[in-house]
């Protein structure tokens, strides 16, 4: 288990599929997270699971309270040893947003990818319309680095994709914002 403030991160596990089935299928989490844009089947998740699991380039975590309450999941993906470099991601239930859930568990993430892992580099993409995702990748020190213009279709139209980097040596760890239960 990884821990921040009153935010742990387990290793993603076959009994916590339920709430990411739902996940999967809230449409404003998969607005917001550039998710796939048809519903998903729990076959689909289960699918998902076994591809996670597998992937040498991939580490899925689920986001926990003190109490054991799965609010979200946050991942690397490309996760790159010789390079020292990963993307990163985060997707926090709606109920637990303004809880300091998202902070903590981004912090943890970033906490064990520069400390744990070595790694020298981590990025991030965000949908320009995701104000509150792109300040909180801020507020812990991530600057944005490009836009890949009208890179992902949803609801009808084109947005941009947000490109954002942070470098273990630019990172300053926060104070934890997530209370205990």
């Amino acid at each position: 288990m990884i821990s921040f403030g009153a935010t742990n991160l387990w290793t993603l596990e076959k009994q916590d599929l339920g709430e990411h089935y739902r996940w999967a299928n809230n449409d404003n989490l998969r607005r917001l997270s550039g998710g796939y844009p048809r519903p998903r089947s729990t076959h689909d998740v289960e699918a998902w699971y076994q591809s996670v699991v597998s992937a040498v380039t991939r580490e899925i975590f689920s986001v926990k309270t003190q109490t054991a309450q799965h609010v979200g999941w946050a991942q690397f993906s490309f996760l790159n040893y010789v390079s020292g470099s990963a993307e990163v991601g985060i997707v926090i239930d709606e109920q637990y947003w303004r809880q300091g859930y998202g902070h903590d568990s981004l912090v943890a993430l970033i906490k064990y990818a520069f400390e744990d892992l070595r790694l020298h580099r981590l990025s991030a993409e965000i949908l320009a319309i995701n104000l509150p995702s792109k300040n909180l990748f801020e507020k812990v020190g991530f600057r944005q680095e490009g836009t890949k213009k009208e890179a992902y279709f949803t609801s009808g139209r084109f947005l941009d994709v947000e490109i954002f980097g942070l470098l273990s040596r630019d990172f300053t760890c926060p104070v934890p914002k997530s209370q205990p239960d």
